[in-house]
């Protein structure tokens, strides 16, 4: 598989954030992001915004990934994460449930054996749906 020289996003002392972390490790074992995200048990959604640090990944998720690629599942967890993720991580509780919401649904639409194209409407009717719920509740949970 061809992949990009793009090195992903990095602290100030050149370390990966765990997004970009990530990723590496699944260039490491060439896998493509659907064949990974779909081992792991994710949409390939989640997986694209997690390696591009715009998801966190939970726990349990950091762990088999750990187990797909060949490390401990500690690891992951220490490296850095990236500073727009902690400040997602200080909004409020729904929002979170919300984006939970939306893979849920991501997950329904993925097993529903749809056409490629779709399934790209689907996924980007999702993702919009999903940014402007999320984006009327950060308006109206400001106090």
């Amino acid at each position: 598989m061809g992949r990009s020289e793009n090195k992903g996003e990095r602290t100030h002392e050149g370390k990966p954030y765990q997004g970009t972390m990530i990723r590496e490790l699944r260039h490491g074992v060439d896998k493509s992001l659907k064949e990974f995200a779909e081992e792991v048990g994710i949409v390939s959604a989640s997986l694209s915004k997690i390696e591009t640090n715009r998801a966190r990944a939970g726990k349990e998720l950091l762990s088999k990934i750990a187990d797909k690629v060949g490390i401990l599942g500690g690891e992951l967890s220490k490296t850095p994460i990236h500073p727009r993720l902690i400040e997602i991580q200080r909004k409020p509780r729904q929002t979170c449930s919300l984006l939970s919401v939306g893979d849920q649904v991501n997950e329904m639409v993925m097993k529903a054996n749809l056409l490629p194209v779709q399934l790209q409407l689907a996924e980007q009717l999702i993702l919009d749906t999903s940014r402007a719920i999320i984006l009327r509740l950060g308006v109206s949970n400001k106090p």
